[in-house]
């Protein structure tokens, strides 16, 4: 029989004999058992296999677009059921992310005291949750956060972003000024719209102007100014803009129209204030002289007498008539034209 003999001062139970020769101490080899390294494959299984399970757990959100100041609802969903607690929506900001409301079946909705009037979670459930807009404004833009509480797991969240917009208002119209014409495409809206054109001719210049609005829209001017309108007339003139990826077509044409230049302008001006002076001052001379008239009748009716001579005809004006007065001697004879000296 083969006879072991080994001295330890320690016992470990991770410690073996294993047999080199025969009969001999020194035959043997003491190894240590793969105890440990069993544990660490099972630490390595362990981790992949909560990482696979985490893996399973999925927010599915989804980006909206909507008009502004109109209902608008964002929604969040687990991809496979888990067992929630609480579902809590947050709303991105610079520093950090602000609660607005959360559900759960002990407590069920709680809005916060800013959000209250505004917004409120709309769908109750623990796997799928949304909120809505009762009336966008501009401060609802931004992005969102959707927090599930699951139990023994912890908090997984999701996503979701906002965008407001304004259809575009374009106006499309053409003026003459001096020698030269100028055409306006003016359109407001948000996002910012794109604004070109599509015309014929030469000498045409364009020039843009970008306008931001209180209100959150911007507005976009291109001006085109043709230098030559005489040979614009007729023509059909196309405002392009261009929003959101759709392009609408704004058609205008140009009808026939008064050239004229500031020289002429001022002229035509001086011109007629000159005749209106003129007029005046006719219509203030003639007047004078009829008052004239008027006072030189009336001292005639009451000074015309018989003056020197046997016989005078004298002519006294009365209501546009002569009176020619006889006299056959010096005595003053009374008629019914005469008046008396005294």
């Amino acid at each position: 029989m083969e006879r072991l003999t080994l001295t330890r001062t320690t016992e470990d139970p991770l410690l073996t004999a294993i047999p080199l020769g025969r009969n001999t101490v020194s035959d043997y080899k003491v190894f240590r058992r793969p105890f440990c390294h069993l544990s660490t494959y099972s630490l390595i299984w362990g981790m992949a296999a909560v990482v696979l399970c985490a893996a399973q757990v999925e927010v599915v959100t989804e980006d909206l677009r909507e008009r502004l100041n109109t209902p608008a609802s964002i929604r969040c969903s687990l991809k496979s059921f888990q067992d929630v607690l609480v579902v809590t929506w947050q709303k991105k900001k610079a520093t950090s992310p602000e609660n607005m409301a959360t559900f759960s079946e002990l407590h069920g909705v709680v809005v916060q005291p800013a959000y209250k009037n505004r917004m409120n979670i709309t769908e109750l459930g623990l796997q799928n949750s949304t909120i809505t807009f009762w009336n966008t404004t501009l401060e609802d833009e931004g992005c969102y956060m959707c927090l599930f509480n699951i139990f023994g797991y912890g908090k997984i969240s999701g996503t979701a972003c906002l965008t407001l917009y304004v259809q575009p208002t374009v106006f499309l119209h053409y003026k003459y000024s001096e020698d030269h014409l100028n055409i306006t495409c003016s359109a407001t809206a948000r996002p910012a719209p794109l604004v070109s054109w599509k015309v014929r001719g030469s000498g045409i210049e364009n020039s843009t102007e970008i306008l931001s609005n209180p209100n959150g829209t911007t507005s976009v001017t291109s001006i085109l100014q043709v230098k030559d309108p005489k040979r614009q007339v007729g023509k059909e003139v196309v405002c392009q803009v261009l929003h959101l990826g759709t392009v609408t077509y704004f058609r205008q044409s140009v009808s026939k129209g008064y050239w004229f230049s500031v020289p002429l302008l001022l002229s035509i001006v001086s011109l007629v204030i000159l005749l209106v002076l003129i007029s005046i001052l006719l219509y203030w001379k003639r007047h004078r002289n009829q008052d004239r008239v008027s006072s030189h009748n009336s001292r005639s009716e009451n000074t015309c007498a018989h003056m020197n001579g046997e016989q005078e005809v004298r002519e006294c004006p009365f209501n546009g008539l002569v009176s020619i007065l006889h006299l056959s001697s010096p005595t003053r004879q009374r008629g019914p034209f005469w008046t008396s000296p005294d």
